[in-house]
């Protein structure tokens, strides 16, 4: 899959070709395939890209990716304790970021014993910015 989001210009031509021992057909998708793209994200995230940070001790992690050049970013919870973890992130003056469904803003999680969250973000070519509140708290399991 060949991604091409121009920078500068609203249309340029560029060329591309593909060799190999098969024949290879080319199409143009003019509608992004969010399935295609939440796939890539999650397996950019579980490589683990991202600035990693720890709430409180080191067993739940917060990882955060937001990247101009590949157009995509994430916010990625993992809870590796034995409690419930309620996150809410409030962007504020947020430009150039899109968040993609399941999720909306401001982001609210519930992550349970064991359980990795991985919120998806677009990202516009010609720059982004935020500022963020966040509070958390831990719940028993019922």
């Amino acid at each position: 899959m060949a991604k091409v989001q121009w920078k500068l210009w609203p249309k340029h031509h560029f060329t591309i070709s593909s060799y190999g021992p098969e024949r290879v057909i080319f199409e143009r998708v003019d509608q992004l395939n969010i399935h295609n793209l939440s796939d890539f994200i999650d397996s950019k995230a579980k490589l683990g890209f991202g600035k990693k940070s720890f709430y409180d001790n080191n067993n739940i992690l917060k990882r955060v990716l937001f990247s101009v050049e590949e157009g995509y970013g994430f916010v990625l919870v993992n809870n590796q304790e034995h409690i419930i973890f309620r996150l809410t992130i409030q962007f504020d003056n947020h430009r150039g970021l899109t968040i993609l469904p399941p999720y909306s803003l401001p982001l609210t999680l519930e992550v349970f014993p064991g359980e990795e969250v991985i919120c998806k973000f677009l990202v516009d070519p010609t720059g982004y910015s935020y500022s963020f509140r966040e509070s958390y708290k831990y719940a028993p399991i019922m």
